[in-house]
């Protein structure tokens, strides 16, 4: 660690006019609850079981930080923060996560959303949406609204995708 901050100083100095970054995150693995693994392992979305899997078992950062990875941004890439109402969302390039449980997420959130699209240079073409936080009624009423977008936009191409 020392040496990365021994080299980002020469590397600013040498350089001033450099406005990359040139720090570095440290991360810790550390082993899921043994239960939240078997819980993962047994579930179902398309049965009624209802899972006690929640946002403590794992932390929204956790997740976004996998997600990020998985979608090809790094480890290092942040994601921006989108308030859609009273929901908290992350925003990064073409991906739109949607971790936080929905019980913040209503008719004001999705009327948020779909001024997003319609006003400011917003067009993820992905939306995420964490399976375990995100009950059936919301999906269906986000996927009902985002036809009825594309119905008035057909170049809008979004696509919906729930993760466990």
């Amino acid at each position: 660690m020392e040496r990365i901050k021994r080299a980002a100083k020469k590397i600013k100095e040498d350089n001033p006019l450099f406005a990359g970054d040139l720090g570095f995150k440290h991360y810790i693995l550390e082993e899921p609850k043994e239960d939240a693994l078997l819980l993962m392992e047994q579930f179902d979305p398309i049965s009624n079981n209802i899972t006690t899997l929640n946002m403590d078992d794992f932390g929204i950062e956790t997740v976004l930080r996998t997600w990020l990875v998985a979608d090809g941004y790094g480890l290092t890439e942040d994601a921006e923060e989108v308030m859609l109402g009273n929901y908290k969302s992350y925003w990064k390039d073409d991906h739109l996560y949607m971790i936080n449980p929905d019980h913040d997420f209503d008719e004001s959130s999705i009327a948020a959303l779909m001024d997003k699209y319609n006003g400011e240079p917003f067009s993820p073409h992905n939306i995420v949406i964490f399976g375990y936080s995100f009950g059936f009624t919301h999906r269906e009423e986000l996927q009902k609204n985002l036809r009825t977008l594309k119905e008035g936009n057909k170049t809008l191409t979004v696509n919906i995708d729930v993760r466990y």
